[in-house]
């Protein structure tokens, strides 16, 4: 997926994956660097019912 420049890694990962979700319904695990922790995994778990699993920088 490509962004333009002024679009965070962070929001671009929420469309990424709302694509994914639509796509493949069987995805319930994210995993994730701990920088995407916060408001992208509240929102996840919100409205496309994943589960996260963030790493410890």
């Amino acid at each position: 997926m490509a962004t333009a420049a002024n679009v965070t890694a962070r929001d671009a990962a929420k469309e990424l994956l709302f694509r994914l979700a639509l796509i493949h319904l069987e995805i319930a695990i994210v995993r994730a660097d701990s920088a995407y922790a916060g408001k992208l995994v509240t929102w996840a778990k919100t409205y496309l019912d994943m589960v996260d699993s963030c790493g410890v920088r």
